[in-house]
């Protein structure tokens, strides 16, 4: 579901994502998925994250991204019945494998996105593994910097700085500022 609460009134809206195409309602039902909210355009962007296929048959790691004005898509889900291709309409939507992520950080600074560490999970999950696991699991070990076109959302530049001593995901990373210069950085 899209939620919308309203903390002052306690009032809440929802809409199921499930009325959605399956390319925008699996990745919008995953966990983990790394997201940002650029407040100079308003845009809220989801990266990836980890969950059923539409047809119900497995699970992966999406290699998705989507995003839609933030404003907009609130005053579409608190209507007392959201229309399904109005909410459809507010969003954008690309896929391209570098996309593929979960349980890492998204950030944008300078102009430019930060997806940070995170995995590519591909199966069903088993918390200790076992005979039968069936699961392909891939950690990032990167930080990828990348541009897109606003329009499209394809990658318009695009590196990555591998480091193997952050072999990890679900890691505490959060945008700070450095006390020493005053810009903006990830922590």
């Amino acid at each position: 579901f899209l939620w919308v609460i309203d903390p002052a009134s306690g009032k809440y809206w929802n809409f199921d994502v499930r009325n959605l195409p399956d390319n925008l309602s699996a990745p919008l039902s995953s966990t983990t998925a790394q997201a940002c909210y650029d407040p100079a355009t308003d845009v809220v962007y989801l990266v990836g994250g980890y969950g059923w296929l539409a047809d119900g048959s497995n699970m992966k790691t999406f290699n998705t991204i989507i995003s839609f004005p933030l404003g907009k898509m609130v005053d579409a889900v608190a209507q007392p019945s959201p229309d399904s291709a109005a909410i459809r309409g507010l969003m954008k939507f690309s896929q391209d494998d570098r996309f593929a992520v979960t349980g890492g950080e998204l950030f944008q600074l300078g102009g430019s996105f930060y997806l940070v560490f995170g995995q590519i999970f591909n199966g069903q999950y088993r918390a200790f593994g076992g005979s039968d696991t069936g699961f392909y699991q891939q950690y990032t070990s990167q930080v990828r910097r990348f541009t897109l076109n606003p329009g499209t959302l394809k990658i318009l530049s695009y590196g990555a700085t591998p480091d193997s001593a952050f072999h990890r995901r679900d890691g505490n990373i959060i945008a700070s500022i450095d006390p020493a210069t005053g810009t903006e950085r990830i922590a």
